[in-house]
């Protein structure tokens, strides 16, 4: 089991700007630990980022791994969206099919569908 420090570690003294001591309180509650367990994770994160940026392939090789999950955690939600929208398609083509979609519907479908695109390709769809 690793050494837990205690109090015979090494100490320094730190004088805080007003109102920064009760900040870190706060957040160090927020993230279940002491005012000293925040600091040394703070101080930790921003020198593993300072080294990452002095040494570039090493930041890209730990984030590497990030962004493939990134990628396909993106890819299997557009995946879905596109199955949703098959489904979709293929239900109202089987009911245009059978006569059973009115015209009223199949307009009320078009406006729908008009105004997703308008949505989803933003200020280019009001170009039109």
């Amino acid at each position: 089991m690793g050494k837990i420090p205690s109090r015979g570690s090494d100490q320094f003294v730190l004088r805080f700007p007003t109102g920064m001591r009760d900040e870190i309180r706060e957040v160090a509650e927020r993230n279940g630990r002491s005012m000293n367990a925040e600091i040394i994770a703070r101080l930790t994160e921003t020198m593993e980022t300072d080294n990452a940026l002095a040494n570039p392939s090493d930041a890209t090789e730990a984030l590497t791994p990030l962004v493939r999950t990134i990628r396909d955690e993106i890819a299997t939600v557009y995946q879905r969206k596109f199955e949703k929208i098959e489904h979709l398609l293929t239900l109202i083509l089987s009911q245009m099919a059978a006569g059973s979609l009115s015209e009223t519907d199949r307009n009320e479908l078009a406006d729908a569908l008009k105004g997703n695109a308008r949505r989803d390709l933003g200020a280019e769809g009001d170009k039109e």
